[in-house]
């Protein structure tokens, strides 16, 4: 069976499946699983900023923007690709 998908709601920027603040816990999961498989964490980060851009933009048009917090810790520093170990 497949897991439905987890995606924004805008303006207000919710997941149009769990209602959590997007992104969720299942859409980080799923976009963090994706870049692991493709190798490629810098392309999950510029989608991120540009969502987070977006996000912005929404936020402000809404008058809410100084309530949203750190739009960077939520949209983008959870994408930190994995280090790899030093020898």
């Amino acid at each position: 069976m497949t897991q439905p998908e987890h995606h924004p709601g805008r303006p207000h920027w919710h997941c149009t499946t769990c209602g959590d603040r997007w992104p969720c816990a299942s859409a980080r999961r799923r976009m963090l699983a994706m870049a692991d498989a493709n190798g490629n964490h810098a392309a999950l980060r510029l989608y991120l900023l540009a969502t987070q851009a977006e996000a912005e933009s929404d936020f402000e048009a809404l008058g809410t923007l100084k309530e949203q917090g750190d739009l960077h810790d939520r949209f983008v520093a959870w994408a930190t690709p994995p280090t790899a170990s030093r020898g």
